[in-house]
């Protein structure tokens, strides 16, 4: 919610973006501006599906743009992060869940160092099929947290 100069409103929400200004009385329109305090995120599975939904997630203004790479079903080669600040990563889990191979996770750990985004591993599975929250990778627990501009 933002404060707003309409009349009829003391605060306003849009939250459909990409409007076109159709006439003169768009020039100052209030959803016309970026989105300061707004975290928006996209699903990325695999590579067919989920990899071109962060082209998507990368035209639309927000403070913090990240990635939720869950459940991670396959290796994604090299991802490009620019403009997003944030990467979750973690396994399905669950009856049924597909396999999952830390090999993927440690190349989007790595690829999250070399380019500056914050790298947040969630959730693996045990041998058991048992979800272990917050695991260790290489003898580290990976829990950064993206920086927030200040509005």
């Amino acid at each position: 919610m933002a404060d707003t100069t309409i009349e009829w409103s003391e605060k306003v929400w849009n939250p459909v973006r990409g409007c076109t200004p159709v006439s003169p009385g768009c020039a100052n329109c209030y959803a016309m501006g970026p989105l300061p305090n707004v975290h928006l995120g996209v699903s990325v599975e695999d590579r067919k599906h989920g990899l071109p939904r962060i082209e998507h997630l990368r035209k639309v203004p927000a403070a913090v743009r990240w990635l939720s790479i869950e459940p991670l079903l396959e290796d994604l080669g090299a991802v490009d992060l620019t403009g997003i600040s944030w990467v979750v990563v973690g396994a399905e889990s669950g009856h049924g869940a597909r396999p999952f191979f830390e090999d993927w996770v440690r190349s989007l750990r790595d690829q999250c160092a070399a380019q500056g985004v914050a790298f947040f591993y969630k959730q693996r599975l045990d041998a058991k099929g048992r979800k272990i929250s917050l695991p260790m990778l290489d003898g580290v627990r990976h829990a950064a947290m993206p920086e927030v501009p200040r509005v």
